[in-house]
């Protein structure tokens, strides 16, 4: 909880926080004005501009605080783009792999059990454990930026099953 605490109060208190937040608000005000305004063509523009810059900074920024950096919130648009282009390379084809896993066990599972509902929790329940490991996938990616990081699936499950055991406690 320190850290947590430790990378807010690092984030605000470095050099032009001000600046760097309202600058990456704006697209997210563009996403928020074109919702309440019903263009939805805008909405899903700005929806998906905000989604990839957050994704860069929220990178960049967990790799920041762990490797104890003076600047947790960037400016400089190349370091957004490597954290960016290396954390799509990393995760997504892993995120697919495991979407298609899921999507296997959903669709070629079934329960026979007469209990109304069972099916449903059942998919949440496979679709949950994918969610799960690829979140853990990014994180372990995200620590350090070491990408060679996210492929290794031992430590993988050990952060996995370390992470789950925590939620359920």
């Amino acid at each position: 909880m320190s850290s947590i605490v430790d990378a807010f109060n690092d984030a605000f208190n470095e050099r032009g926080a001000i600046l760097k937040i309202g600058l990456y608000a704006i697209p997210a005000f563009f996403c928020i004005r074109s919702f309440v305004l019903g263009q939805t063509n805008a909405l899903y523009f700005w929806a998906t501009v905000t989604g990839i810059l957050f994704f860069a900074l929220l990178t960049n920024a967990i790799g920041s605080v762990r490797l104890n950096q003076r600047e947790v919130i960037t400016l400089n648009p190349f370091a957004i783009m490597l954290a960016l282009l290396k954390a799509s390379v990393t995760v997504i084809p892993q995120a697919l792999f495991w979407v298609w896993i899921a999507y296997l066990i959903v669709s070629k599972i079934s329960i026979p059990v007469d209990i109304p509902h069972i099916d449903l929790i059942f998919q949440i329940i496979v679709w949950s454990i994918a969610g799960s490991i690829i979140m853990t996938i990014y994180l372990t990616y995200a620590k350090y930026g070491r990408m060679l990081d996210a492929f290794n699936y031992r430590c993988i499950c050990c952060y996995f099953v370390f992470y789950t055991s925590i939620i359920t406690c």
